[in-house]
C-alpha cells in the first residue's frame, strides 16, 4: 500500500513539489534597510501578511541587527 502511496504522489507531481520561497531574504533586507523598515511596518499592520516568508526573513533580520 505505501508503494500505491508513493505511486500516486508522483504521478500527481507532488513528490517534487517545491517549496515556497521568499522574495526578499535575510541579507536583502540588511543590505536594505529603507525596505525592511516598511517590510515591518507592513506585517506588523497585517495579520496575514505577518505569516508569510517576508515578514519572518524582516523579522530575523531585525534581530540581527
Amino acid at each position: 500500500m505505501i508503494g500505491g502511496a508513493a505511486s500516486l504522489l508522483l504521478a500527481l507531481g507532488l513528490g517534487s513539489a517545491a517549496l515556497p520561497v521568499a522574495d526578499f531574504d535575510i541579507p536583502y533586507f540588511l543590505a536594505n534597510p529603507q525596505v525592511h523598515e516598511e517590510m515591518l511596518r507592513r506585517c506588523h499592520n497585517d495579520e496575514r501578511l505577518a505569516m508569510t516568508l517576508e515578514c519572518e526573513n524582516a523579522e530575523r533580520a531585525g534581530a540581527r541587527r
